[in-house]
């Protein structure tokens, strides 16, 4: 066994184990040195390999949205292209049509002006020969004044002894002839409820009879040679808008009514020198003028202003154009309202109900309220044209109150219907005032009539009316009794005169 080591010993020792030590360190750091060395090469390389994919697929990216937005850029450079094209084209189209609106404008605002002027021309002549006219009346009045005053004298003892005989024939005369009316209007009231007046079956007079055949022929000529004229309705297509318009923003003042009836008579004159345009022009206005009234009917079923207007403007165009009325306005009434006539049908045996419905002028599938509405708008508007006063001064209705008169007086004498009541009622409230102003004394005498016979006991037709009319029949008898309490005075209608 050996003894302690010296410290030299120890010192060789030391560093023989510290020399060890070093050289497995300094090997271990080597390795680490080399593994850290490759570690970070591999990741520098797939840094660089990631970047290279990266920048790749950015590229990829950047081509791809570069082609897209080419794509969309020519597509919508093609699409501004065709949207400029049609804007052209249209705007090409529209100054066209606003050209041959302005040309068709000019031409016709060219037509109204000469027509004007042609107006103011015969409005001038018309006033001077109107003025020679005042003055040759005047001249002769001052002559058959001077002459009466140069025979006055030599007539003073003629007619001082030729007073009292006229007097005496005079109150002769009148006395005879209050009794024959008053004999007459009895006579016509008995046969009336006797139901012996003669009459052709109850339903008009042959005069009636001629007459509608008469507007039947009118009504047929008017088809066949005006109304179905395609090149007319073609050539007229825009008068028959003005037309419509016209009538639809009529209201009841003067002043519409007044330049409504002037532009309407103008667009006529301006057709003058065509006759079957200026034909067709008058029947088209005739025709709006009833179905107008028929419009109103059916939104206010119980007012009448709608017809006095109608009426007025009617008359107003009657002026100027006196084929208007009898030819075109009552050819339109009569065929769509027989009572106008009056008329009235009867169902014949193995007639259809539909047939028959037909013939009295009802539209298709149209209720019997309906139908006694329209009828009483149309006959308010025949009543209204007999009673209108043109609302330019010096001028005269040429179908006045003696049409009034006789269909009172016809219609009194045949055989009453469910609609009669209706129609009656109709007639005086809106013809009423202005008959009794035209025919004073025999107008009571006729109303006192129908008050007998509507009012007072009457034939069983009339207590038959009170059944199958009863709401009429009511409406009418309180209306016969009031103005009848009132003196025969009717109470003015809303909308006789316009504002």
């Amino acid at each position: 066994m050996s003894g302690p080591l010296s410290e030299h010993e120890l010192d060789s020792l030391r560093c023989s184990y510290a020399r060890e030590d070093s050289e497995t360190i300094r090997f271990r750091n080597k390795t680490v040195l080399e593994a850290t060395a490759q570690f970070k090469g591999e990741l520098l390389l797939a840094q660089q390999s990631a970047q290279e994919e990266a920048r790749i697929f950015l590229l990829d990216l950047q081509r791809q949205r570069q082609e897209k937005w080419d794509r969309v850029q020519r597509e919508y450079d093609l699409h501004q292209a065709k949207m400029e094209e049609e804007r052209r084209r249209r705007k090409a189209e529209f100054d066209n049509k606003q050209a041959w609106w302005q040309r068709e404008y000019e031409k016709l605002r060219r037509h109204l002006l000469e027509q004007k002027e042609a107006e103011a021309q015969r409005q001038a002549r018309l006033a001077a020969e109107q003025e020679a006219i005042k003055a040759a009346e005047e001249k002769r009045r001052k002559e058959s004044e001077a002459e009466e005053r140069n025979k006055r004298e030599a007539e003073a003892q003629r007619q001082a002894r030729l007073a009292a005989e006229q007097e005496a024939i005079k109150a002769a005369e009148e006395k005879r002839r209050k009794e024959s009316e008053v004999k007459a209007l009895q006579i016509a009231q008995v046969s009336k409820l006797a139901g012996q007046k003669a009459v052709i079956k109850d339903i008009a007079c042959q005069e009636v009879l001629e007459k509608e055949k008469s507007f039947k022929d009118k009504l047929k000529f008017i088809r066949d040679n005006v109304s179905e004229n395609q090149q007319l309705r073609t050539l007229s297509s825009e008068y028959r808008k003005i037309v419509r318009l016209r009538f639809n923003q009529l209201t009841n003042t003067r002043t519409t009514i007044i330049n409504t009836a002037t532009e309407l008579s103008n667009l006529c004159n301006a057709a003058r020198t065509n006759q079957q345009l200026y034909y067709h022009l008058l029947n088209e206005i005739a025709e709006n003028l009833v179905t107008q009234a028929e419009v109103e009917a059916s939104l206010t079923p119980t007012d009448h202003i709608a017809a006095f207007q109608l009426a007025h403007v009617c008359v107003l165009i009657a002026m100027q154009h006196v084929e208007f009325l009898d030819n075109f306005v009552m050819t339109h009434i009569t065929t769509k309202c027989c009572y106008v006539l009056p008329r009235y049908h009867i169902r014949t045996q193995g007639q259809s109900l539909d047939e028959y419905k037909e013939i009295l002028g009802y539209k298709k599938e149209e209720k019997e309220d309906k139908y006694f509405s329209r009828m009483q708008a149309i006959l308010a508007l025949y009543a209204a044209i007999l009673q209108t006063s043109p609302l330019i001064s010096g001028l005269t209705n040429p179908y006045g109150m003696e049409h009034g008169w006789k269909w009172l007086a016809r219609i009194m004498n045949m055989k009453p219907q469910t609609i009669t009541p209706y129609l009656i009622y109709t007639f005086l409230q809106v013809a009423g005032p202005r008959f009794i102003e035209t025919y004073p004394e025999q107008g009571r005498k006729l109303i006192n009539t129908y008050y007998n016979a509507y009012v007072g006991i009457g034939h069983q037709e009339f207590e038959v009316l009170r059944k199958e009319s009863a709401a009429a029949m009511s409406r009418l008898e309180s209306f016969l009794s009031n103005t009848r309490k009132n003196r025969y005075m009717f109470p003015d209608s809303p909308g006789r005169f316009p504002n």
